[in-house]
């Protein structure tokens, strides 16, 4: 992937589209390891990549919801796939891990597609109010602004 292409989609993607990004960063590199399961030197490379990303994806989680519980888990397994599939020189392992990532991925992707939060945060919020026969202006600078 072009490594500008990737800047641009990163710097203006949603949350939910960084997420789908970090999925295909990993089910790319899960392929590679696959792809290069004879090259001992290229698959390390590779599996450290797919570590790197389910890393970040475990930092993602917050709370103790059932969902993230699962994603926990899905996350754990994936990697457990990834290290017998390095140990063993297993392509079905990396396989495997391709099938449980997919549809989570799907589920992303339409989650992102849907997601509609601006991306960048507004500083300022100015507009007009109407009180009896007088319009006003105002100014109101948000400190801090959360997702729901």
């Amino acid at each position: 992937m072009d490594t500008e292409y990737l800047v641009n989609r990163i710097a203006s993607a949603n949350d939910a589209q960084l997420v789908v990004i970090m999925y295909e960063g990993l089910m790319e590199n899960l392929r590679a390891c696959e792809a290069n399961i004879d090259d001992i030197a290229a698959l390390s490379g590779y599996v450290e990549k797919c570590r790197d990303v389910l890393a970040e994806l475990l930092a993602t989680l917050q709370g103790n919801s059932e969902i993230a519980g699962n994603l926990r888990s899905l996350y754990l397994f994936i990697n457990g796939h990834i290290t017998e599939g390095f140990n063993k020189k297993s392509r079905q392992h990396f396989v495997e891990a391709i099938q449980v990532v997919t549809p989570i991925y799907e589920g992303w992707c339409q989650l992102a597609a849907n997601e509609d939060m601006p991306q960048s945060n507004p500083a300022i919020v100015a507009g007009l109010t109407y009180g009896k026969k007088q319009l006003n202006t105002f100014v109101n600078e948000l400190k801090e602004w959360h997702k729901g």
